[in-house]
C-alpha cells in the first residue's frame, strides 16, 4: 500500500513505477522507484529535494524515451532525465540548476530532414536565462553534447524585455520602458513583430505540425505551421513562418457586424468623452449631450466621491465601436472586440495529423476544434451546451485600457447585455492579480443571470497576474504588491467616472489571493463599493507568512517576501495586509462609507485557514461594519463539490451580490 503519494508514472513496458512522497507540510519532495510485483518495502529512493522552497514531480517524456523529474520553486526549476530502457540507472540533470532561472525541456525530431534522409533529433528548451520574458531554443542534438547550456541552439521565439526587472540585460534601458512598448526581434516570427506585452508561453512539436503559444496585447494566442515548413526554416536559419490561429466568429454576431445599435451608440458617446480626457465635461453635461450623458448629471455628487488620480479610459470611441483594430495615440492596443482564451493542450498524440484546440469567451461557451495546418480547414468537434434560450449574440464584450496612477496602462474586460443601457449601472467587478496567473476570458453560466438583469461585468487585469508577460507579474508581487490594489481601485474609479457604473451599486469579488485584494481595496477606497464578496480570503497574510510551520509559508516567500528575516518586507506587508489595516472601532471615518462584506470560508481549507477570515470578520463587526460569513463544514479551498451543492453555493453568493446592487427580481 502506498501512503502520501502526490503522483506517479509507469515506464512504457509497465514494469516500473516512479512515484512521489509528501513531507509533513504536504510538499512533494522524494521520488521512489517500485518494481511491479515486488514488495513496497523494497522500493528505492532515487531523488530527494532538500530545499523546502522546491516541489518535485515525475512523469514520462512526450516521446516516451525518458522518465522526467521536474523540481522547482516559484523562481527556479531543474529537469532530470533517466532513459526508460535503463530504469535502474541514475538520473542526470539536463541542465544544472541555476538560481532564479526557470526552464523546461522536451524532445522531438525532424523526420527525414537530414542530408541523407535521416531524422534530426531535437531538444526544445523553454527558459528565461537570457530573456526574463522567456525564449524557446531548438537544439540539434547531433551537434551538441551534454551537459547542455541554456541559450544553445536556434532561438525560435523571444519575449519582450520591457518593464522586466532584468530587461536591461537584453536591451539597455528596457526596464524603464513601459511594459506595453511594441517589441521587435529579428529572430522572432513575423507574427510576433511589434507585439505589446509579448510573453512566450511554450511550443509543441508534433510529427505533422508545430504549435506556438504566447501572450500579446494582454490576451493568449496560438500560432501554427506545418512540420515540413518548420524543418525548412530551421535548416535555413530564418524565422519560422507561423500563422495565427483565430476562431471563427458567430454569424451575424456583434464582432463581425459593423452596425451599431442606438443603445450602444449612446454608450460610445460617453466613453468617447473619457477617451478625449473630457470627464469633467461629462459631469456638467447640458441638454445638448446624449441622453446617457445627461443622466449622469444627477449623480455628480456620488460620482465625485469616486474620483481620483488614475481614472481615464482609453480605446473606446465612436470609431472603435465599428472597428476592431483601433489603437491609441501611443501605439498601445486600442479597443479589442473579440475576447477569448485559446489553447492547444488537447494534443496528447505525437502522431496527430491535425491541431486540436479549444477556446471560449465571456459570451461563447467552450468549443473544441481541430484544424489542418496545411489547408486551414477548421472543424468544430464539440460545443458546450447551455440550457434555455441562450444566444451569444445577445451580449457584448470589449477590452479597454485604464490609465493607472503611475501612468501604466491596465487592460479591463467589460461584458454586458446588448439591449441594456449601461449608464449608472450595477457593476460586478472581479480580479485576482497574483502568482502570474492570468484572468483570461471564459464562459460561466452563472454570469448570464447577472447580465440579463442589467449588470455590467468587469475584469481589471491587474499587475501581479501574467496578462502582459513576466513584467506584469514582477510589478505586482514582492515589494511591488501594492500595484495590484491600486490598479483595481483605479479601474473601478475610471469606470464609475465614465458613468458606466454607480458606486452605490458596485460589488467587488475576489477569492484566495484575490480575497486579499478585496480586503485591501475595501481599506483603501471603501467609497467605491457598495459590497464586497471575499471568498476564502487571504486577509491575515502577515501572520501566516511569519509562521514557517504552516504548509505553504516557506514556498510563499518567493511570492510575498520573507517578513520573518527581512524588516523591510515586514513593514511593507504590514502596510497592506487587510486585517492589520481594517477599521478597529466606530471612530474610524471609513466605517461610515465601508462596503457591506460577505465572506465565504471552509473549515477544511488547508491553503487559507478559516481563522484568517474569522479574525477579519470579528474586527470588522467590532468596528460596526455590516459583515457576515458563510462557513462550509465539508468543503476545502475550492468550495463545495457535488453536482447540485456547487450550484446552490453560486446561487447564494449571486443572490447576495444582487441584493446589495438593489436588484430583487
Amino acid at each position: 500500500m502506498f501512503e502520501g503519494i502526490a503522483g506517479a508514472c509507469f515506464t512504457p513496458d509497465a514494469q516500473w513505477v516512479f512515484y512521489t512522497l509528501l513531507d509533513d507540510a504536504w510538499r512533494p519532495y522524494v521520488i521512489m522507484r517500485h518494481h511491479v510485483g515486488t514488495p513496497v518495502a523494497n522500493d528505492v529512493e532515487v531523488f530527494r529535494e532538500a530545499d523546502e522552497r522546491f516541489w518535485v514531480g515525475v512523469g514520462l517524456s512526450f516521446d516516451e524515451r525518458n522518465i522526467v523529474i521536474g523540481t522547482g520553486s516559484k523562481t527556479t526549476t531543474e529537469v532530470l532525465l533517466l532513459p526508460t530502457d535503463t530504469p535502474e540507472g541514475e538520473f542526470r540533470a539536463f541542465i544544472p540548476r541555476e538560481a532564479d532561472v526557470e526552464y523546461d525541456v522536451s524532445f522531438a525530431c525532424f523526420e527525414g530532414a537530414g542530408e541523407h534522409g535521416e531524422d534530426i533529433p531535437l531538444a526544445v528548451v523553454y527558459h528565461n536565462a537570457l530573456n526574463p520574458n522567456f525564449e524557446i531554443d531548438v537544439i540539434d542534438m547531433r551537434s551538441h553534447e551534454p551537459p547542455y547550456r541554456l541559450g544553445e541552439g536556434v532561438c525560435v521565439a523571444s519575449g519582450s524585455p520591457y518593464g522586466c526587472e532584468h530587461g536591461d540585460a537584453v536591451e539597455p534601458g528596457a526596464f524603464a520602458r513601459p511594459i506595453g512598448t511594441a517589441y521587435s526581434n529579428p529572430c522572432n516570427p513575423a507574427i510576433l513583430q511589434g507585439a505589446h506585452g509579448l510573453g512566450i508561453e511554450g511550443i509543441a512539436i508534433h510529427r505533422h505540425f508545430v504549435a506556438l503559444q504566447y501572450r500579446a496585447e494582454s490576451l493568449p494566442h496560438v500560432a501554427v505551421m506545418t512540420k515540413t515548413a518548420a524543418a525548412e526554416d530551421f535548416l535555413a536559419g530564418r524565422p519560422w513562418r507561423f500563422t495565427g490561429l483565430v476562431p471563427h466568429a458567430v454569424e451575424d454576431d456583434w464582432d463581425v457586424d459593423e452596425s451599431v445599435d442606438e443603445v450602444n451608440e449612446e454608450r460610445a458617446e460617453v466613453w468617447a468623452a473619457l477617451d478625449r480626457g473630457l470627464g469633467s465635461d461629462i459631469m456638467g453635461a447640458d441638454d445638448t449631450a446624449g441622453p446617457h450623458a445627461r443622466n449622469l448629471h444627477g449623480h455628480a455628487d456620488v460620482l465625485q466621491a469616486a474620483q481620483g488620480k488614475g481614472s481615464a479610459v482609453h480605446g473606446i470611441s465612436r470609431k472603435a465601436m465599428t472597428s476592431s483594430d483601433g489603437a491609441t495615440a501611443d501605439d498601445m492596443p486600442g479597443e479589442t472586440r473579440r475576447l477569448y482564451s485559446i489553447g492547444v493542450g488537447g494534443n496528447p498524440s505525437y502522431d496527430a495529423p491535425r491541431v486540436r484546440y479549444s477556446f471560449s469567451s465571456y459570451t461563447r461557451p467552450g468549443e473544441l476544434h481541430d484544424i489542418d495546418p496545411a489547408t486551414g480547414e477548421d472543424r468544430l468537434l464539440k460545443r458546450a451546451t447551455v440550457l434555455g434560450d441562450f444566444d451569444p449574440r445577445d451580449y457584448m464584450e470589449r477590452r479597454v485600457w485604464i490609465t493607472a496612477r503611475d501612468s501604466e496602462r491596465i487592460p479591463v474586460s467589460l461584458v454586458w447585455r446588448r439591449d441594456v443601457p449601461t449608464c449608472d449601472s450595477a457593476m460586478f467587478i472581479t480580479s485576482y492579480g497574483a502568482y502570474e496567473i492570468s484572468s483570461d476570458p471564459g464562459f460561466a453560466v452563472s454570469r448570464i443571470s447577472m447580465l440579463d438583469r442589467g449588470v455590467l461585468y468587469a475584469v481589471p487585469h491587474i499587475r501581479g497576474g501574467g496578462e502582459m508577460g513576466r513584467a506584469w507579474y514582477e510589478q505586482g508581487h514582492l515589494m511591488n504588491k501594492k500595484h495590484s490594489f491600486e490598479d483595481f481601485v483605479d479601474a473601478t474609479r475610471a469606470l464609475q467616472r465614465a458613468g458606466l457604473a454607480s458606486p452605490s451599486r458596485t460589488v467587488a469579488n475576489g477569492g484566495s489571493a484575490g480575497g486579499l485584494l478585496m480586503g485591501a481595496v475595501a481599506n483603501m477606497a471603501p467609497e467605491c463599493y457598495a459590497g464586497i464578496e471575499a471568498d476564502v480570503p487571504f486577509v491575515d497574510a502577515l501572520t501566516s507568512i511569519l509562521d514557517p510551520s504552516l504548509p505553504l509559508t516557506v514556498t510563499e516567500w518567493d511570492e510575498w517576501g520573507d517578513p520573518l528575516h527581512n524588516a523591510d518586507v515586514y513593514r511593507y506587508m504590514k502596510g497592506y495586509t487587510p486585517y492589520e489595516n481594517a477599521p478597529e472601532s466606530t471612530d474610524d471615518a471609513r466605517v461610515a462609507v465601508f462596503p457591506r462584506i460577505f465572506i465565504t470560508t471552509s473549515m477544511n481549507d488547508t491553503r487559507v485557514l478559516y481563522v484568517e477570515p474569522m479574525k477579519w470578520l470579528a474586527r470588522l463587526q467590532r468596528a460596526g461594519v455590516d459583515a457576515v460569513a458563510k462557513i462550509e463544514v465539508e468543503a476545502g479551498h475550492g468550495g463545495t463539490s457535488g453536482r447540485y451543492k456547487q450550484w446552490e453555493e453560486v446561487s447564494y453568493e449571486n443572490a447576495w451580490c444582487l441584493s446589495v446592487m438593489g436588484i430583487t427580481s
